[in-house]
């Protein structure tokens, strides 16, 4: 079997992650929902409404959108595996009825998120604007310490409020190439937080085929996402629950302290350096040599 290139890129399975898949660490996905599928048992994958009630396993967006995010994390299928196999993941649909994430609904499952203790949020996508119910949910996932990962955005030039406005509190992704750049379309600017690969990654549409051109920041963010779940599963081994909020606190700088130094308008993700930080400083809080 070909591993896929941007399993190849985070190269997690030859370090310290290598017996570490997610394990005890929740992960809320707001999207359109995961259809059912093989690689996507209910096992792993638990579909919930906006509003955090059960929902059918169902993808409401017309092109799988929520599909492919879920199986680059979740994916239990030996050619076609997720980053993060045995966290639990919590698939929120919060699209309207015109095929895109509403506001109200996008607070609700954050709400929900917030309510349930999940220990990292996904959001792959953008919204023009940010209203005084999102600003106030943020501000309480902020205090709560539960990061917030969200997708740049792929427009170009073109401007959101969210992610944009936010200010601190967000780790906004942009997407690159197998070369390390930053693809065309990928939206970035002083409010983008790290690159990681976005282009062609290998996951599924809602039809259960192979989707092999999933393109976009809707692909880097949720990658990105499986990484700190496995992260946090290894922190959680070595420095307990101390070790997993201080983590969680310090994501920023640690994503950007140890960031590649190449040439790039966006910090690109230092795999291996940003996971012997995190283990370096849950050991410390442990008392073990560091």
């Amino acid at each position: 079997m070909q591993i896929p290139w941007h399993l190849r890129w985070l190269d997690l399975d030859d370090g310290p992650l290598a017996d570490a898949h997610g394990a005890g660490v929740t992960v809320a996905l707001l999207d359109s929902g995961a259809a059912a599928l093989p690689a996507l048992p209910e096992s792993g994958i638990r579909r919930l409404s906006y509003a955090g009630e059960a929902a059918d396993a169902r993808d409401s967006s017309l092109d799988g959108h929520g599909t492919s995010v879920a199986g680059i994390v979740a994916s239990r299928d030996v050619n076609i595996p997720g980053v993060a196999i045995e966290a639990e993941v919590l698939a929120f649909d919060v699209y309207g009825v015109d095929g895109r994430p509403t506001d109200y609904r996008v607070v609700a499952a954050l709400t929900k998120a917030l309510e349930l203790g999940v220990d990292l949020i996904c959001c792959t996508f953008t919204l023009p604007e940010l209203d005084d119910d999102l600003r106030e949910v943020l501000a309480a996932l902020r205090a709560a310490e539960v990061p917030v990962i969200v997708a740049a955005g792929n427009r170009g030039r073109q401007r959101s409020a969210f992610p944009e406005d936010v200010g601190e509190g967000l780790i906004t992704v942009a997407a690159l190439d197998p070369k390390d750049r930053v693809l065309a379309n990928s939206r970035y600017g002083e409010w983008t937080t790290i690159a990681v690969p976005g282009l062609q990654i290998l996951t599924w549409t809602s039809s259960g085929r192979p989707q092999r051109n999933f393109t976009g920041t809707s692909a880097a963010a949720p990658l990105l996402t499986a990484v700190l779940a496995r992260v946090l599963t290894k922190v959680r081994e070595r420095g307990g629950e101390a070790g997993v909020r201080a983590v969680k606190a310090r994501l920023v700088d640690l994503l950007v302290s140890t960031a590649q130094s190449r040439r790039s308008p966006v910090p690109i993700l230092g795999t291996a350096a940003f996971v012997e930080a995190c283990i370096a400083l849950a050991d410390k809080l442990h008392g073990a040599p560091v």
